[in-house]
């Protein structure tokens, strides 16, 4: 494998990205984001953390160009493919390896499976659906994911900064987030319009929350539809509007005024934990939030 890295090239991939296409008729599909990686350095560091006694779940398999390298280290290849003019494809690209299995479907409508690790050239047009539905649904050890450069920021940011938004808390809350790499549009083809990130998700130890995870994010959903309002303002004027019948004096009086005079995108995690516990134990009604 390593031998054969040092003489591939992205024209190696290059040209066999577009033979296929050529070769069964297809044209990439802009609803699908279908953008087909033709980079070898890239394939390397989606490699870097699979081993032989892994089951790897690849989302959006594409033309197999990182399938078949995936197969080569790993125990096991789920690959999910939703374009079904690509099955064909797969079914060529994949045909001397045994242990790969291929599901024409969509990855959103699939129930979670057994796995060790997740990895995925991300479809830019879905990408907090399905980071989602991975990080609630899904146990693994690590995931390697390619996502558009500004979506992937958001995810790694730190209270207090720009990018700092409720997917940053929904993809914080359940794992680790590294930058690896980021990529230039000439990664893949064909090529998007905007630069692209490859990122590591490791599972963390889940918070403890004494509110139903549901109600922790609406509220979190909630207070970043306000973000550069200070929480204070956000419960005594925006909050209301949403989940009316909670005790307001009674919050306020519950919560540490340091707190209260924030903005909403300084607001860490174990604060937000907080506060959407404070605002359960302050409801009249707790099933107002469904």
């Amino acid at each position: 494998m390593k031998k054969f890295f040092n003489t591939l090239s992205r024209r190696d991939l290059l040209n066999d990205t577009m033979d296929l296409l050529k070769m069964f008729g297809v044209k990439p599909f802009k609803r699908f984001s279908q953008n087909f990686i033709v980079d070898p350095d890239a394939i390397k560091i989606f490699l870097e953390n699979i081993s032989e006694s892994d089951i790897v779940l690849e989302i959006g398999a594409g033309l197999g160009t990182l399938t078949k390298f995936i197969a080569s280290k790993a125990k096991k290849v789920t690959a999910i493919e939703i374009d079904y003019r690509l099955i064909p494809i797969l079914n060529m690209v994949l045909e001397e390896y045994n242990n790969v299995e291929i599901i024409n479907m969509d990855f959103l409508k699939l129930k979670p499976i057994n796995i060790d690790k997740i990895v995925s050239n991300i479809p830019y047009n879905i990408s907090s659906l399905i980071i989602e539905k991975i990080v609630k649904e899904y146990k693994f050890s690590k995931a390697i994911l390619g996502l558009q450069k500004e979506f992937g920021l958001r995810m790694a940011a730190e209270p207090g900064s720009k990018d700092y938004s409720r997917l940053t808390v929904l993809a914080q809350f359940y794992c680790r987030i590294d930058i690896l790499r980021t990529l230039p549009p000439k990664s893949f083809y064909p090529e998007p319009e905007v630069d692209s990130i490859i990122l590591s998700l490791t599972p963390l130890k889940k918070y403890d929350l004494d509110v139903p995870e549901e109600f922790f994010f609406k509220i979190v959903s909630i207070l970043f539809m306000f973000r550069r309002k200070m929480l204070r303002k956000v419960l005594k004027h925006y909050l209301p509007k949403h989940i009316k019948k909670y005790s307001y004096g009674k919050l306020i009086e519950s919560m540490d005024s340091n707190i209260l005079y924030k903005r909403i995108y300084m607001l860490s995690i174990p604060e937000l934990v907080d506060i959407a516990e404070k605002i359960w134990m302050n409801l009249n009604d707790r099933n107002i939030f469904k």
